[in-house]
């Protein structure tokens, strides 16, 4: 077998506040383990029986996340075992020491490679939406708690969404569309939403780019197909 022993520098992740951390250790184990078909056990993903003697997917891993600027600046450890037949062992690379040589210089600021992916660039869609809260309040003619949870039954329980803040997640859709888009005209025939949103983006994931395409659904939608009074 061969191994890739991985560990993000945790607490300048956490004390940065830039990027989600389990995010990160999300899209890594998606690359690893989802894309790659590696075992993961800890701190180690592991290839049981790689193809060929010297790389496998090992280094298909390496080399993918080394694209990404948030792992080049975060990664504390990055070791490669490479499983030697002649001496029965490991032969053990440190992948931060070879990759600074390909690479630069590692948590300046500056990569010699474009950085590819964004923080969040786990396969996924995402839906914006954030309602004018303080105007329901003052109109009174429906009741937020009401519309919180006509949101959560819509969104959450009936497709399945995560939420996060003012964003639902639909994580790895099987479609370019998916959900996302259902909810967000769902909503948008509906007067009383119509009347109270205030954001409402669309974030589709863009597996050529390694983005998202983002669309600001109130004016394509809404304002287009609905007039508001």
């Amino acid at each position: 077998m061969n191994k890739l022993e991985l560990e993000l520098d945790e607490k300048k992740v956490l004390a940065d506040g830039e990027y989600n951390l389990d995010e990160l250790y999300g899209y890594i184990d998606y690359i690893a383990v989802t894309e790659k078909g590696l075992r993961k056990e800890g701190n180690f993903y592991i290839e049981d029986d790689p193809v060929d003697d010297g790389f496998g997917m090992i280094a298909a891993v390496e080399l993918i996340l080394l694209r990404n600027d948030w792992f080049r600046k975060y990664v504390k450890t990055l070791n490669c075992y490479w499983w030697n037949e002649e001496t029965n062992s490991f032969d053990v690379e440190d992948g931060i020491e070879e990759a600074v040589r390909n690479w630069g210089s590692f948590h300046s600021g500056t990569y010699s490679s474009p950085t590819g992916i964004r923080k969040d660039a786990i396969p996924m869609h995402k839906l914006e939406l954030i309602l004018d809260e303080q105007r329901i309040i003052d109109d009174g003619l429906i009741r937020i708690d009401d519309v919180n949870n006509y949101l959560t039954k819509l969104i959450v329980e009936t497709n399945g969404l995560r939420r996060e803040g003012n964003f639902y997640i639909e994580e790895n859709p099987e479609d370019d569309l998916g959900a996302i888009t259902h909810i967000a005209l769902c909503l948008s025939k509906q007067n009383w939403f119509r009347n109270y949103v205030k954001v409402l983006k669309c974030y589709r994931w863009n597996a050529d780019t390694q983005d998202f395409d983002v669309e600001d659904a109130i004016q394509d939608m809404i304002f287009a197909d609905f007039p508001v009074s």
